[in-house]
């Protein structure tokens, strides 16, 4: 028993470590020429390949050699494109200016709003016309905040922390079990209803994907985040570590009983 709990307590404190440790450290202006190189390699093929200076975003589909595959803009993408523009903004200013324009983008153009809950990210743009979805999914949900936040923190913009607020508390109404502690995977828009299906992703995604950058940036409103932080680091030392596998456990029940799912098929609620 003493060995499955320090299993398990070294197991979340590496995730919580990790996350913590990447959003909260500034880059060192000092640091190793070949890191920054790396950094403006990356950037300089996002840059040169898929920036459309005219609408001010980046296409997400292309190919290794930078050919532009389509005009779709994913959510996804573009989030996490934001972040690493506002985070290497730290040594080169100039990546600031387009974090700011393609985050202007996704706050004009992928997002829609759901009566009565809120805001949420749209998953695609092309050529104009959005992609509309019957449900969403917290994975897409969560790196739409991902850049967002990011670039909060390095700007301190308060009109965009409004806005971040807003976001948060309507993913947190919408993918908050508030009967069984933590975020479902899924959400139904349609009939604006949670699914029960659980995961390691829906409890690992929210903090990894923005609520510890965001703890970390907005020090004023750390009470608006830290319940749902508690939350999830006691589910995951609960319920994350399966002993018998040697491995993490990943889908769950509404009520965190581990299980297979297979072709599809829903998770038992046992």
């Amino acid at each position: 028993m003493k060995s499955t709990m320090v299993k398990k307590l070294f197991f979340v404190s590496a995730i919580l470590l990790c996350c913590s440790k990447a959003f909260a450290e500034p880059v060192n202006k000092q640091f190793d020429k070949s890191y920054a190189s790396l950094i403006d390699a990356n950037l300089a093929f996002f840059i040169k390949h898929g920036w459309d200076k005219d609408l001010g975003v980046f296409y997400s589909e292309l190919d290794n050699q930078g050919k532009r595959v389509s005009e779709k803009i994913h959510t996804v993408a573009l989030g996490r494109l934001i972040y690493a523009l506002a985070y290497a903004s730290q040594y080169n200013q100039e990546y600031l200016s387009v974090a700011k324009r393609a985050a202007s983008f996704q706050l004009d153009n992928l997002i829609a709003n759901e009566t009565g809950v809120g805001h949420y990210f749209l998953p695609t743009y092309e050529s104009g016309k959005v992609a509309h979805v019957k449900s969403l999914d917290i994975w897409q949900q969560t790196y739409g905040m991902t850049g967002l936040v990011e670039l909060y923190r390095q700007t301190q913009d308060e009109k965009l922390l409004a806005k971040i607020h807003e976001l948060h508390k309507s993913y947190v109404k919408r993918f908050q079990d508030p009967l069984e502690q933590g975020f479902v995977m899924n959400y139904d828009l349609e009939h604006s209803v949670r699914f029960k299906e659980k995961s390691f992703q829906s409890v690992i995604y929210p903090l990894s994907g923005y609520l510890i950058n965001l703890w970390e940036a907005d020090r004023e409103h750390r009470d608006l985040y830290e319940q749902v932080l508690q939350d999830h680091a006691s589910l995951a030392a609960k319920y994350l570590w399966s002993e018998q596998l040697g491995w993490p456990n990943i889908s769950f029940s509404k009520n965190w009983k581990p299980c297979v799912v297979q072709d599809g098929a829903q998770c038992p609620d046992v």
